[in-house]
């Protein structure tokens, strides 16, 4: 059987039959009935959460959770304005130390720019030949190194320059035995010789990948990938020698893809994940016609070489195509203001502006404010939902009695809708057609072009709503 240069292993393998144990423990008062969850990063192109454990911390402030591991791997938990880390190996026991609970700002949680800081887990019963210590050592000297070194490196270039940290840092850490600490100190060479090396990716690609493995799960990968690979079609296409990259891409042709990069010296696999991290950022640049791109990522759900790749490939189309202008809008039924049942279908044939909030963000109330002379000229053909994603329902009831607002209220609150609109970043639109696909994804908020575009569209679609013609022509004059 012919031998695979990659091997892809994502994170529902990690979890076997054949599985050791791994426990973590601690003590942290300041935490005490929170929820804490720890998981993985699954894959490079949509950095999926595969959650591995979670656990309630109790009241006097222990936990306790065990994590199936086939290999070893690192873990993330998000709390709040950090995110904890720490590498897990199977079959070993961890007594950690979590970071002083520090809530997030509303605005803080609400803002698409907020990243928590990094956090590595303290490990208190230490073994000096733990891997985390190992692995730290080796980054905080890498990036003091980078750090004295960026002139030479950014600025000059300096090939010579990044072979003596090499140098440094291969005496210093040299031969470790352990094959995850090799990879770590692989994928970070490769990011630093990449660095003044950009027009020889093909070389460097053979040099750090040739007839190695690799694994999706781990963060070195996911972090050279990332930097390597970004809008990697559309800056390949630009080179005039790659030029036919235009026309493979908006034929839709995926196996004609793969079979271009494997004559660049590209493995099968690693050739797939590039044009899968190149379709599904160009789908986004606007750079290739978007039908072509999902016709190609549709051939990859088929035609991958790897179980693995092609599941890939089908959460990349699912993702690209289910919020998509055309598309059925996800259906829900949630809890209205009254605690009654209230779903989507109910207003198929009607025009139905979708809004998400939360009562407490000054943004989402200015615009539900703008609503109100909205939906007093257009009621008849449009209806408002608001769904909140408030805490506190009871938040969202009483800024509706306060407001005095006319449209339906709805809790979204830990519902599957919010998942399935993309909209944890509030205020978020969207205009759902009468026959319940989506019309405007994302639609224009009140305050910023919403309602002449919508009239546009209802004068468009010929849409008829009974009143009298005379009252419709006021109404819309």
């Amino acid at each position: 059987m012919r031998f695979f240069l990659f091997t892809l292993v994502v994170l529902f393998e990690l979890a076997t039959a054949i599985a050791q144990p791994t426990k973590i423990t601690g003590t942290a008062a300041d935490y005490a009935k929170r929820k804490i969850t720890f998981y993985a990063i699954a894959d490079p192109i949509l950095n999926q959460k595969q959650e591995l454990a979670t656990t309630t911390v109790g009241n006097d402030g222990t936990f306790t959770l065990e994590v199936s591991l086939q290999k070893t791997v690192e873990i993330r938990c998000d709390l709040e304005k950090y995110c904890g880390t720490m590498i897990l190996e199977p079959g070993k026991s961890y007594t950690i130390k979590l970071p002083p609970y520090s809530e997030k700002s509303n605005e803080e949680a609400k803002s698409i720019y907020f990243k928590p800081t990094l956090f590595w887990f303290g490990i208190l019963n230490k073994d000096p030949q733990d891997l985390n210590f190992s692995v730290r050592a080796f980054l905080s000297d890498y990036n003091t190194e980078f750090s004295k070194n960026s002139a030479q490196i950014y600025q000059f270039k300096s090939k010579t320059t990044v072979e003596q940290i090499i140098s440094r840092l291969e005496k210093k850490y040299e031969s470790p035995s352990n094959s995850y600490f090799k990879d770590v100190k692989r994928y970070t060479y490769l990011e630093l010789e990449n660095s003044v090396n950009q027009e020889n990716t093909y070389v460097l690609i053979s040099k750090y990948f040739q007839q190695k493995s690799i694994d999706l799960v781990h963060p070195t990968f996911q972090k050279v990938f990332e930097t390597i690979f970004t809008d990697y079609l559309r800056k390949q296409s630009q080179n005039q020698k790659n030029s036919s990259i235009i026309a493979l891409v908006n034929s839709g042709n995926f196996d004609q893809l793969v079979a271009f990069y494997k004559l660049k010296g590209y493995s099968q696999v690693l050739s797939e994940l590039a044009i899968l991290k190149g379709l599904y950022d160009g789908y986004y640049t606007g750079s290739f016609k978007k039908t072509s791109l999902l016709k190609a990522i549709e051939a990859a759900k088929i035609s991958a070489s790897e179980p693995t790749t092609r599941k890939l490939a089908e959460q990349i189309y699912t993702k690209l195509t289910k919020l998509a202008v055309g598309a059925k809008a996800p259906s829900f039924k949630l809890p209205n203001i009254e605690n009654k049942p209230t779903s989507l279908e109910q207003f198929k044939g009607k025009f139905v502006y979708l809004v998400f909030f939360n009562s407490k963000s000054h943004d989402c109330q200015m615009e539900l404010d703008s609503i109100v002379s909205i939906h007093r000229k257009l009621n008849q053909a449009l209806t408002v939902l608001a769904i909140s994603l408030d805490e506190n329902f009871d938040s969202s009831i009483n800024l509706w009695k306060k407001k005095g607002y006319k449209w339906e209220l709805l809790n979204g609150l830990k519902q599957q809708v919010n998942l399935d609109y993309s909209a944890s970043l509030t205020p978020a639109f969207f205009l759902i057609s009468p026959d319940q696909t989506l019309l405007l994804s994302q639609a224009p908020s009140p305050s910023h072009g919403f309602e002449p575009l919508f009239l546009k569209i209802l004068r468009d679609s010929h849409f008829r709503f009974s009143q009298p013609a005379s009252q419709k022509a006021k109404q819309f004059k």
